[in-house]
């Protein structure tokens, strides 16, 4: 999600280009109809037929490449592994697709589970595509992503970031055959919620919250309203869901605490209250301004001069250093001129320097200059190591 969308929404929008990116692909096909697709291999030849038609590259030349990014797949396991034992279903979060928990899932994979990875409808193709969105054809996505997981192990895990994190944790409050959750940043409250529920209505009034020119091949720029809406009510039904009957399956939960896109606060009181299974647990990454009493949360100091790394962002907990878009030196560099919180000469010092200080955008970062937002998680392979041995429980 961009964070901007939140902080302008009420502010003054200009229209959007009149170029195919901001107009809704000519056919609507996203709507998601899971018997059409069969099995999770005939759901990937005919998401990659509908990418073909519909997406606008950032590169033409590049069109092939940019598809091979952002579509779903199931990840490749050693020929020693046999036949799966465990399945693992990476569920991506708004404006994303299904590159953006690949770090994670080759990890997993390698480790024998078998991975699929979605792409949830609207996603992956041109950021109009989700004006029209609802979040009911995001969850069916999810549930068929799970069946179709199902008929190939009984032992299934949701692994959702972000918006993904509160699509898997729906799901699995309906679905048993989901037996456990790893949710990164996940959108169980949006940061500024009242400023958010204002897109309820204004989706109705204008289509874009935020408007900036595409530079990434695998994750959107703009916002569509709708797409602030549909997260919003998700995330409201999702805690009234869980406040009713809370959620049975052993969860782990990674939050940043200086988040600037969802609330974490918010997110750790709905784990302690809602999610008791004993086996649960919750890393917190950076200082919360109220320290939880639950047992199951553990608080990680993050604040490092000698890496020069403030605070974890929204974006860090998926991606690797070594990601080649978002790592430690990836391709793509956030210095939140975008986000539009950030000062024009400040966004500018980041873009050329070498050494920038690195953390969430707009939070604890006034001494620091040049600063960009921590787009790659530093402890990766810790994280890693404790996913593993929570999924092994």
């Amino acid at each position: 999600m961009a964070a901007a969308c939140l902080l302008t929404l009420l502010g003054a929008c200009s229209s959007a280009p009149n170029t195919p990116y901001y107009q809704p692909s000519p056919v609507v096909y996203y709507d998601f109809e899971a018997d059409k697709h069969g099995d999770f291999n005939a759901y990937m030849r005919h998401t990659r037929q509908e990418l073909s038609k519909h997406r606008v590259p950032l590169l033409p030349d590049q069109a092939q490449q940019e598809i091979d990014q952002v579509a779903p797949f199931v990840l490749p396991r050693p020929s020693h592994c046999g036949a799966a034992t465990k399945g693992v279903l990476l569920v991506h979060g708004l404006l994303d697709s299904a590159y953006a928990l690949k770090d994670i899932g080759r990890v997993l994979a390698d480790q024998c589970a078998l991975v699929y990875g979605l792409l949830l409808p609207g996603h992956g193709t041109r950021a109009a595509d989700l004006i029209d969105i609802h979040r009911a054809q995001w969850l069916e996505a999810v549930q068929f992503g799970v069946r179709a997981l199902s008929q190939q192990t009984p032992d299934v895990t949701l692994v959702g970031f972000s918006l993904g994190g509160a699509l898997a944790t729906q799901v699995a409050w309906q679905d048993p055959r989901v037996k456990r959750l790893v949710l990164l940043a996940p959108a169980l409250q949006v940061a500024y919620p009242l400023l958010s529920s204002q897109a309820v209505w204004l989706r109705y009034l204008r289509d874009w919250v935020d408007l900036d020119p595409p530079y990434m091949s695998v994750r959107y720029q703009s916002m569509p309203t709708q797409a602030v809406a549909q997260t919003y009510q998700l995330s409201r039904q999702l805690r009234a869901n869980l406040s009713q009957r809370p959620l049975e399956q052993p969860t782990f939960l990674l939050l940043a605490a200086q988040d600037l896109v969802i609330d974490a606060p918010t997110s750790l009181a709905v784990f302690s209250q809602n999610m008791p299974n004993p086996k649960s647990q919750a890393w917190v990454y950076g200082a919360m301004d109220k320290p939880s009493p639950d047992a199951r949360v553990r608080q990680i100091r993050v604040a490092d001069e000698r890496q020069k790394i403030v605070s974890y962002s929204h974006v860090t907990l998926p991606f690797s250093p070594q990601n080649p878009l978002f790592g430690e030196k990836g391709q793509h560099k956030e210095c939140g001129l975008h986000i539009g919180i950030v000062d024009a000469a400040d966004a500018q010092a980041c873009l050329v320097s070498t050494d920038n200080w690195k953390g969430e955008i707009g939070t604890n970062n006034k001494a620091q200059k040049p600063f960009q937002r921590l787009s790659y998680h530093p402890r990766f392979e810790d994280m890693m190591a404790a996913m593993s041995a929570f999924m092994a429980q």
